[in-house]
């Protein structure tokens, strides 16, 4: 079997890799720092769409209570007209029954 080499580890060799590391290190937390970066920007423009739905879904929410508003209203004014009416259709029975124009 063939003899390893043993090599010689000086100081030098040492801080080489010492630096090399540190490079490997920065290298890996400014990719962090880069995606970090980018995860916020879309973060961002998910916070600004979501605030724009909000406003609009307050905006549907308010109409659709007006709609309702309005709806309540125009069913009072339909009971009253039609009350309105079977009180004219009484009326007009018995003018016509006095004027001997009843339907037979």
């Amino acid at each position: 079997m063939p003899k390893k080499k043993t090599k010689i580890i000086t100081i030098d060799y040492i801080a080489e890799t010492i630096e090399d590391l540190a490079m490997m290190v920065n290298k890996g937390f400014t990719e962090h720092a880069d995606r970090m970066d980018k995860i916020e920007g879309r973060l961002d423009n998910v916070e600004s769409c979501m605030g724009l739905i909000l406003e609009e879904l307050r905006r549907t929410h308010d109409d659709v209570r007006q709609m309702r508003s309005r709806e309540t209203l125009l069913q009072q004014d339909n009971t009253a007209h039609e009350a309105d009416i079977q009180r004219l259709q009484a009326r007009v029975s018995r003018l016509e029954q006095k004027a001997g124009l009843a339907a037979k």
